[in-house]
Parts: C-alpha cells; structure tokens; sequence
C-alpha cells in the first residue's frame, strides 16, 4: 500500500456517504467522484483523493472527476491502477465493513451470554486468531479484530 493512503477512505461507499451536504448544483456527481477515490472535505465543492491526497475544487460543467484526477495528479497509484486497497462499491470486502462496524457498535448489554461455548477451543483468542492463515490480505477487516470480537475462520 502506498504512503498516504487514507485507510478510513479506501472504500468506494465510506467515500460516498460524505457527500450528504454536497452541492445540489455541482456540475459532477457524488457517485463518480467517490468512484474514482474522492471524499467530500465539507465545504464548497472541495475533494480530496484517499490515494494521494490531491484536492481539488471549482468544478464547472464539463469536467468529469476522473479526467480531472488523472490531468492534476498523474501519479496517483488509484488512477495507475495500482492495488492502493481501494474497494470498490459492491464488493464483498465492503460487506465485511459493514459487519465489522455493527459489530463495533454491540454493547454488552446487547449480546446474549449462554455461559456454555460451542466450540470450546475457540475461547482463546489465540486460537481464533490461528484460524485466519488464509484470509483474504487485501480484506478491510482484519483478522485481529474478527478475532479480539470472537470470530474465527473457516
């Protein structure tokens, strides 16, 4: 992964879902500029790409973000198609995200305590953690906290 990279804005729909307050008469669309690795900053028509950090504003019509992205910042590995762990709207990496964030959410008041394990080996969060040798490694969930929330692989 590139130095650089904003880990919390590698997904496609993390990107997206910062575009609540965008401009209803920007000249570019919310989708595409999170497609091509752009978060909203907050104010204006300000974007910023997770990758490689490039800004960019003053949209008018015509311009389309990854034309722009590519004509102001070449280099960006996102735009050269290197592997920066962008994930992609849709993709199976997101629904993991999602897992993991509902996940971060549970109080203890929430989860059901039966006292009796089902799978007595799996207490230990060593062992849980043993069990992810082959996870996927571009993944956006790791191992370690599946394992410290009581998930093991299978």
């Amino acid at each position: 992964m590139e130095a650089g990279v904003r880990l919390g804005m590698r997904s496609e729909e993390e990107r997206l879902q910062t575009f609540q307050n965008w401009p209803r008469d920007a000249p570019v669309s919310p989708a595409e500029l999170a497609r091509v690795g752009f978060h909203y900053l907050g104010y204006g028509d300000t974007v910023q790409c997770f990758c490689c950090d490039g800004i960019l504003r003053y949209w008018v019509h015509g311009d389309t973000p990854r034309g722009e992205h590519e004509r102001h910042f070449p280099t960006c590995g996102l735009m050269m198609g290197r592997d920066v762990g962008n994930v992609p709207l849709g993709s199976s990496d997101s629904v993991d995200g999602q897992l993991l964030s509902q996940l971060q959410r549970l109080t203890v008041d929430e989860q059901v305590l039966s006292g009796q394990a089902v799978y007595p080996e799996m207490e230990s969060e060593d062992n849980r953690l043993s069990t992810y040798h082959n996870w996927p490694t571009g993944a956006s969930v790791q191992p370690e906290a599946l394992a410290q929330a009581g998930f093991f692989y299978t």
